[in-house]
């Protein structure tokens, strides 16, 4: 009978260890909370036929294992030129699990129509443009209207119509 409430003792234990790290506790001895990079700084430039898209939205939708974050958005130049923020986030995961899945994607309002040109997948990642291996895309070009292309990256595969000429070699800080 002692054995039987002592392991009973310990389940509840161990399952009120799990709960509190589920609720946020940063000390928690099973989980561990690590900075990971979301969605990498984006510069570049919007045409629409040619043309540069100017007043275009641009909003970016991030979803970390089905759970999607609200979207942000910015709005292009007169030049079609627009900028996206690094998004960091600290995620806490079991030490068990191996990796989890962020969804990107970008969508291009532009005269009463919506254009999807980037759409990626991969699993977490802690550093600035790590799916291109650290490197960052230089002169990145998107024509809204042209349809997005699969393209290899370090960390799997990226559907977009954007274009960029090389990468920043010297790496991202």
């Amino acid at each position: 009978m002692a054995n039987i409430k002592r392991s009973g003792l310990w389940a509840a234990l161990v399952t009120l260890l799990l709960l509190g790290g589920c609720k946020g506790e940063e000390d928690n001895m099973l989980f561990q909370a690590e900075n990971y990079c979301l969605f990498s700084a984006m510069e570049g430039t919007l045409t629409f036929q040619g043309k540069p898209a100017a007043g275009a939205k641009v909003v970016r939708k991030i979803t970390v294992d089905d759970k999607e974050d609200a979207p942000d958005f910015v709005m292009a130049d007169e030049n079609g030129k627009f900028s996206l923020a690094t998004i960091n986030r600290k995620i806490r995961e079991p030490l068990m699990v191996a990796a989890f899945v962020i969804d990107q994607d970008i969508f291009v309002h532009y005269q009463g129509s919506e254009y999807h040109i980037w759409a990626m997948s991969n699993v977490g990642k802690t550093s600035e443009h790590e799916e291109f291996g650290g490197r960052k895309p230089i002169n990145v070009r998107c024509e809204i209207t042209d349809e997005m292309v699969r393209v290899e990256i370090e960390t799997g595969l990226l559907g977009t119509s954007c274009v960029w000429d090389s990468f920043d070699e010297g790496g991202v800080k």
